[in-house]
């Protein structure tokens, strides 16, 4: 039959019914790091329970000493002693090391986790993370593929201006700067050509 000689009639219809929204894994992820700011007890709802990332960023918050328990979509985090510095993971890692980085240096003054791993999307560096620890006077280094970082005297709040625009250093900047003692500003750094 001729495709052509169709008519075709579309009626107006509603749509109906329900959708829950599950949370955000990026949000989650956040929000599991900055728990590290604190011994507080955290309640998190709307947790994406069943995501990879957010599974294995409960087996790092538990590596480090705290404690989880999730129950359907969400999640409970506590500590009975201030989290471990080192960060002994050895299974798939996630970008996120970054920010426990932050977080670890930012309340216990020193840090040793895994290099970031995360989305296969070309080589990602953390060279913007380590430009925000040592601004804010702490020492950065690698070793046996740990990413270290050591602030003796604590962080201090500062200004950071960074280079390119930068979603996971911006973030980081902003867990390093709430136990920091001072104020931290950051910005991008803008230069124009004339």
């Amino acid at each position: 039959m001729d495709q052509d000689n169709y008519e075709y009639i579309i009626q107006s219809s509603h749509l109906k019914g329900k959708v829950k929204i599950s949370g955000a894994k990026n949000s989650a992820l956040k929000l599991l790091t900055a728990s590290i700011l604190t011994e507080e007890k955290i309640e998190l709802i709307n947790y994406p329970a069943k995501l990879l990332d957010a599974q294995i960023h409960v087996g790092m918050l538990e590596a480090l000493g705290k404690k989880c328990i999730i129950n359907d979509e969400k999640i409970v985090i506590s500590e009975k002693e201030a989290p471990s510095p080192i960060l002994d993971w050895s299974k798939r890692s996630i970008r996120n090391t970054l920010l426990i980085l932050g977080a670890l240096v930012s309340r216990i003054r020193e840090a040793k986790v895994p290099l970031p791993g995360g989305c296969d999307l070309g080589e990602r560096k953390f060279d913007l993370h380590e430009m925000i620890l040592r601004n804010m006077g702490a020492k950065v280094w690698v070793e046996n593929d740990m990413l270290c970082a050591k602030a003796e005297d604590g962080l201090k709040g500062t200004d950071i201006f960074l280079p390119i625009r930068s979603t996971g250093a911006t973030e980081n900047a902003i867990i390093c700067g709430c136990l920091a003692e001072g104020i931290t500003k950051f910005g991008t750094l803008i230069l124009l050509k004339c």
